[in-house]
Formats: structure tokens, sequence, C-alpha cells
């Protein structure tokens, strides 16, 4: 896609520990803001953003998360557009959940949730082929984290 730019405010991966010597999440933080010329956040520029949050990631469950601004009144053509794209993405190799939620504070936020095996496998998914979708509706302004997970148990 042309004519968009990631302003990145990526603040440094680290492994924490939660207390009990266990490690916890290991977030990298991407702030997109629009293009100036069309108001908008590409897809192009939120894939750029992930692949740049990590380039040496070893093997672990990789969680996305995002919050994309849209305009409230669009918003539930914007999530209709995009049933195909989760349908897709949900039998790709390596995902294990993909949604996107309306959120219920904000009219104009959608919460997007991904959880992959591995950083290869979203990787692998954002550089193939999937269904075309709808750009008409603009996102307005994006807010992508990747969490690394090293460690996973029941609550």
């Amino acid at each position: 896609m042309r004519g968009y730019r990631a302003h990145p405010a990526v603040h440094g991966e680290h492994e924490a520990e939660a207390g009990n010597g266990q490690p916890t999440v290991s977030p990298a933080r991407t702030q997109l803001k629009p293009d100036r010329r069309t108001a908008q956040v590409s897809r192009s520029a939120v894939r750029e953003a992930l692949r740049a949050s990590s380039s040496s990631v070893p093997a672990m469950t990789i969680i996305v998360s995002v919050q994309l601004h849209v305009d409230a009144a669009e918003r539930a053509a914007f999530l209709a557009a995009r049933v195909p794209i989760l349908a897709h993405a949900r039998q790709a190799p390596g995902c294990l959940d993909f949604s996107l939620s309306a959120d219920p504070v904000d009219s104009g936020r959608i919460n997007v949730y991904e959880r992959w095996s591995s950083h290869d496998d979203l990787l692998t998914y954002r550089a193939g082929d999937g269904p075309e979708r709808e750009d008409r509706i603009a996102v307005t302004a994006a807010d992508v984290e990747l969490h690394h997970i090293s460690a996973s148990e029941a609550p």
C-alpha cells in the first residue's frame, strides 16, 4: 500500500519475573499514526511494526493485541467486512485464536486479539495471501502490542 507511514514508539522488550520466579509477558509496543495525506493507518504499516518488533525471537507463544480506531458510524461495517479475514486467519497454521470485537465503552474502538504458536507462524501468515478487505473505511489510529509468552498456566 502506498502513501502510509508508521511512527513507531517501540519500548524495549524485556523479561520480568512475576515474583514467583516465573517469566511474564515481554511486550513490544508500537503506536501507529495515520498518514497525514490519507488519514489512515495501513495494513502494511501494522505488518512492518510486527516484523520490526522482534528480529531474533526464540520460539514461544505470541499474542498480538491491537486497538484500532475508526469512525463510530462505520465500526459495524468495518467489523462485518473482516469476517472473511477472521475465518481465513483461524485456519492458518499456528493460529490459536484471532478475534475482533467492538469496544463496549468507546464507540470508535475495535479490539484485536491474536494468539499464535510462534513468531514465525505469525510472519508467515502476514506474508501470505488472504481475502481482500474493504479499504474504504479509514483506520484513524492503531496501537499495536506484540507479546512473547514464555509460560502459561491455568488461573
